[in-house]
């Protein structure tokens, strides 16, 4: 599923299969200091670092981007976010 966000003012295509691309190459497990967390394949990412990789390999940058919108995203992308 492939879907268009905007995220602090910029438009990014993003789908459920980049989420499990960027997932693999992350580290998963809780994490001092975070408190959400989306499910991916039963492992645990955090949910603004992930979205800032995504970005990032869409050739974008959002340093900015708040846990708010990684969680509105992640969720409109049919991912289970966990709070710890």
């Amino acid at each position: 599923m492939k879907r268009t966000f905007r995220i602090r003012g910029t438009e990014f295509h993003l789908s459920d299969e980049d989420v499990k691309q960027v997932a693999i190459t992350m580290s998963s497990g809780v994490r001092e200091r975070i408190r959400f967390y989306v499910k991916v394949k039963e492992q645990l990412y955090p949910v603004r670092q992930l979205l800032v990789e995504m970005v990032k390999r869409k050739g974008g940058v959002v340093p900015d981007a708040t846990t708010h919108e990684a969680i509105r995203v992640l969720r409109a992308l049919g991912f289970e976010i966990t709070e710890t």
